[in-house]
């Protein structure tokens, strides 16, 4: 039993467990799934339980705290969703920005005049909110898609605007924007129906986006 007592006995400096350590043993073939090494670059392998992408995220920051020369990545398909939404709804934010501004300079430019544009700008505003608020009140889930869908609001309600703020017989215009109104909300609107969710609710948003433009333009404008 000598060696077994040496083994046992206390040690004033343990030795480093290395991969090494483990050659010939059941756990090699464990170990070789899960780490590997290439020219002095160690990969490690460890499964993990995400249950969001904001806690894959927080994970993350947390291990590159840790060990700040490290590269760490998390495969989730929950962290990848979060990460992809995440730069597309910020993305198109931007660029909805940048089409206001760039609709309110072309407005400035025909009409000449501030007021005009706000007249132009107030229905397709306020048919913006209301196609949010709605969204919610029947329950249909935002997405980052939608971001679209309220630059495709706003564009039909500056157009309806402008065609129902003409001086004389607005009968004409108004006929043409009931038209173009009704035959949107059938085309587009009809994706409702589909079984695909993203479709579906582009569908709806666009129909309820629709009789917004609607209803604003006949109210301010009209």
């Amino acid at each position: 039993f000598a060696p077994a007592q040496i083994s046992y006995a206390p040690r004033s400096a343990p030795s480093q467990l290395t991969v090494e350590a483990w050659n010939d043993t059941a756990v090699e073939q464990l170990l070789a799934d899960q780490i590997s090494t290439n020219n002095s670059v160690w990969t490690v392998i460890d499964p993990l339980r995400v249950n969001s992408g904001e806690e894959g995220m927080a994970l993350a920051q947390q291990l590159r705290g840790e060990q700040a020369e490290a590269v760490v990545w998390i495969a989730s398909r929950r962290l990848l969703g979060a990460t992809l939404v995440d730069a597309i709804f910020s993305d198109l934010v931007r660029l909805s920005l940048v089409m206001i501004v760039g609709m309110a300079l072309v407005l400035l430019v025909l009409l000449r005049s501030i007021l005009a544009v706000i007249e132009v700008f107030v229905p397709a505003l306020l048919a913006l909110l209301w196609t949010l608020g709605l969204m919610g009140w029947l329950g249909i889930v935002f997405l980052p898609f939608h971001i679209l869908i309220a630059a495709f609001v706003l564009g039909i309600g500056i157009d309806d605007s402008l065609f129902l703020r003409e001086k004389g017989d607005r009968r004409i215009p108004l006929q043409a924007v009931l038209a173009t109104t009704l035959t949107t909300c059938i085309g587009i609107g009809s994706l409702a129906l589909s079984e695909h969710p993203v479709q579906s609710s582009a569908g709806a948003a666009v129909a309820v986006g629709m009789f917004a433009c609607l209803i604003a333009v006949l109210l301010v404008v009209y």
